[in-house]
């Protein structure tokens, strides 16, 4: 009775949350490009890796992620395939990273490793819980005239723990600039709450050089409170837990 109890808490738990959007724009979208000391404006070419917006929405453990930027050795890229530019290392794009707290998630675009893409680390648009993000240095081997070898790009793989099934999906905007649609499921309890009550910051670089950043910290989404629904069924839960003790 215990456990179906506390399976029945979590599942309660899951129906309370909150509907949720959050948009997180990059102030410096658009603009010409500038230096890794300007902190989120587009180091190299626009039409490669400018970012306008990250969008999350979600309800319960249904999570929505719609990522706005140009990307591609021309722009609109659609296959978010590598770029190779001269001798440089080639490069991918970033991962969804989430914080909350002490909890880091990573929700990638494409399949990677700890430094390259491939299978046997990180599958695209699934998501993680990982012990650390890798920053542009440690993916790309700290190469000469690196950007940004401080900001952080991508989820690790080593240690990571998968917390729910995702999808990508891609289409040419306008121009060189894509969208990337990523939907993604869970049932696990910190990031549903995580997001549904606005407490976690975004990481997001349009390419593992860190070309172009996005952080920000998500606005509260206030008036998280248990639908009438969702108290009935907290209660019949503690009603059935009384029965059953009383009957012991």
């Amino acid at each position: 009775m215990k456990k179906f109890f506390l399976s029945f808490m979590a599942a309660a738990a899951i129906a309370s949350a909150t509907p949720y959007t959050y948009v997180f724009n990059d102030p410096y979208a658009g603009q010409n490009p500038g230096t890794a000391a300007n902190n989120g404006d587009v180091v190299g070419q626009l039409r490669r890796f400018d970012i306008e917006k990250v969008t999350i929405n979600g309800d319960g453990g249904s999570v929505f992620i719609s990522v706005f930027m140009n990307y591609g050795q021309n722009g609109g890229d659609t296959s978010l395939g590598g770029i190779s530019i001269g001798s440089f290392p080639t490069l991918n794009p970033g991962d969804i990273m989430i914080r909350s707290g002490a909890d880091k998630y990573s929700i990638p675009l494409v399949s990677h490793t700890n430094s390259a893409v491939g299978a046997g680390g990180l599958t695209g648009g699934d998501l993680y819980r990982v012990n650390a993000f890798r920053t542009a240095a440690q993916v790309l081997g700290s190469p000469s005239g690196s950007y940004r070898p401080e900001a952080a790009v991508w989820g690790q793989a080593t240690g990571a723990v998968k917390l729910g099934d995702g999808t990508v999906s891609t289409s040419l905007v306008g121009g060189s600039e894509i969208r990337v649609d990523m939907s993604v499921t869970t049932s696990n309890l910190a990031f549903i709450q995580a997001l549904s009550s606005g407490n976690f910051d975004l990481l997001f670089a349009s390419a593992t050089c860190g070309n172009d950043i996005v952080i920000g910290t998500a606005v509260p989404n206030d008036g998280n409170v248990p639908e009438p629904m969702t108290m009935a069924m907290i209660g019949s839960g503690l009603v059935a837990l009384g029965i059953s003790r009383r009957r012991k």
